[in-house]
């Protein structure tokens, strides 16, 4: 038997996308509605507290490094899709951008997409800080990191 332990950590959301998570396809499909996301919003603004709880989540490590969503997975996808949103946002306005918002593009692109783990350490690849595992996703988080998705469409 072995001795496996539970750790617990506070971590700012920046730093949650530090990691890789995938959704395992046994976890409930995304659900929330513009209320819950709205909700999120309210929680975690930054003119309510310097600190603020939006909640527990709860990883398993799996082996090839990318935590598995447990608990917490329609915050996380909804996070993940904030950060997507605010960078196509800074994308669009096309005007000339005030000093510093240029790094913290590319930190927002590092919080979507990075170099992620592979069994083979000769060889990079670019993966997705979420990915979604369930059988009907389409890759609907990957076309939206990449700006590539339109509703209603299959493709």
């Amino acid at each position: 038997m072995s001795n496996q332990k539970i750790e617990s950590n506070d971590i700012y959301i920046g730093g949650v996308f530090d990691s890789f998570y995938v959704v395992p396809d046994y976890q409930r499909e995304y659900v929330w509605e513009s209320e819950h996301v709205e909700q999120l919003l309210n929680d975690i603004n930054a003119d309510s507290a310097p600190e603020y709880f939006i909640g527990s989540i709860v990883v398993c490590p799996g082996e090839t490094g990318v935590f598995e969503l447990i608990d917490g997975q329609q915050r996380m996808t909804t996070l993940f899709l904030i950060i997507c949103a605010v960078r196509n946002y800074i994308k669009s306005l096309n005007q000339e951008l005030p000093k510093g918002i240029e790094g913290n593009l590319e930190v927002m692109n590092r919080q979507i997409k990075d170099i992620g783990l592979s069994t083979d350490i000769k060889s990079e690849n670019k993966s997705y800080r979420v990915k979604l595992q369930y059988k009907d996703s389409r890759n609907v988080l990957e076309k939206i990191a990449e700006g590539n998705f339109r509703e209603n469409s299959d493709k």
